[in-house]
Formats: structure tokens, C-alpha cells, sequence
């Protein structure tokens, strides 16, 4: 496994959290029946649940980064297929015998 992958799990691991914080301040009820605080879930299976939805959801935004390339050939191919297309090489060449 990538070690980059790490930090695309801590990424969307601070995000979910961070989501978390704003919906406790405008749902407490709810978000007091989850058990969430800013930096973690006292709740075991609401913890590894959060987890989890950010390990999958880091596996993908890392392979869509990887594959951008590949995906905006892709798209380019579809609206300017004579973008991608190469161009060969025209030239007009004129010659003039010379008598000697």
C-alpha cells in the first residue's frame, strides 16, 4: 500500500470531523445521542464507522487523482477530439531545376 494514502485517510478524516463539529452545533439533540466531540466519538461503532467512511472515501479521492490525466484525455477527446489529435507535419516545398 502507498504511504500517501495516509494522508489522504487523515485528510478526509480531519474533514468528516470537522462536518461533525458544525452538525453537533445545529443538531445537539442528535448529535448527543452519537456521542460526538470535536476530535473523536465516545460511541465505539459510530468511531469505526467514521473511520471507515474516511479510509474508503480517501481510497477514492486518491484514485481520482491518479487518474486525472487518463479522465481529462478522456473528457477532451469527447469536446475537442482535435485538441488531443496530433498534427502532422505539412510543408510545401518548391523546386526549381537549375540547367548548368
Amino acid at each position: 500500500m502507498d504511504d500517501d494514502i495516509l494522508n489522504y485517510y487523515e485528510r478526509e478524516l480531519t474533514f468528516i470531523r470537522e462536518l461533525g463539529v458544525e452538525f453537533a452545533k445545529k443538531y445537539p439533540k442528535i448529535a448527543g445521542r452519537l456521542l460526538l466531540e470535536p476530535d473523536k466519538c465516545e460511541d465505539p461503532h459510530t468511531e469505526r464507522l467514521i473511520e471507515a467512511f474516511a479510509f474508503i472515501s480517501g481510497r477514492i479521492h486518491k484514485k481520482i487523482d491518479d487518474d486525472f490525466p487518463e479522465l481529462t484525455e478522456a473528457l477532451l477527446n469527447v469536446l475537442y477530439p482535435h485538441y488531443i489529435n496530433p498534427i502532422p507535419p505539412v510543408s510545401i516545398v518548391r523546386f526549381d531545376p537549375v540547367q548548368q
